[in-house]
């Protein structure tokens, strides 16, 4: 999964960097209490992080992380005393069974993953998108 925080560089330009570094660990640290065990979590600079689930069963159970992660942000409303309005756009690159899927390196995996990111953006903040080969999106 590809995330990208929408509204973070308002909250930077409006309260300051001390706020949004907070925002940004506030976000961190509810990730590392969501995420399950075996699963992993980064920072991948600026407002994007990415995490990568293991045995996730089929798109529902994407979409049930994605959603989770979503809640995170939901129940940020304020930020030193600052009020704040942050939500996600997540792009997620399902890894399946196909032979095919294992030969790709995970630079591939990740422009894929972020690929949908921007599809999700583009529909609108706080919207998970899942990568497809065909260009249709899901």
């Amino acid at each position: 999964m590809f995330i990208d925080l929408d509204g973070f560089k308002y909250v930077n330009d409006a309260y300051g960097h001390a706020v949004g570094d907070e925002l940004l660990q506030c976000f961190a640290n509810g990730l590392q209490t969501r995420i399950r065990r075996g699963d992993t979590v980064a920072r991948l600079g600026g407002d994007e992080f990415a995490v990568l689930a293991r045995h996730v069963h089929g798109d529902a159970g994407a979409r049930a992380i994605a959603d989770g992660i979503h809640d995170i942000l939901h129940g940020l409303r304020e930020i030193g005393g600052h009020p704040v309005a942050v939500s996600a756009s997540i792009g997620v690159r399902m890894l399946g069974t196909n032979s095919a899927d294992g030969r790709l390196d995970v630079h591939a995996l990740m422009r894929q993953a972020d690929s949908a990111m921007y599809r999700a953006k583009a529909n609108g903040t706080d919207k998970t998108s899942f990568f497809d080969e065909t260009g249709a999106g899901a």
